[in-house]
């Protein structure tokens, strides 16, 4: 399990949580996407 990319992928998630922009409206769906790839990545172990 790499910590770094997953600590990183919770520091982009409270980005954001945090940050009401249409921008990050516009790729949270990529962001989610990418996340649930993590996940399955991360899932074996």
């Amino acid at each position: 399990m790499n910590l770094k990319s997953w600590s990183l992928g919770l520091r982009l998630l409270w980005v954001f949580k945090n940050k009401e922009s249409l921008e990050n409206l516009r790729y949270s769906k990529k962001f989610v996407f990418y996340l649930l790839k993590l996940k399955n990545a991360i899932k074996p172990f």
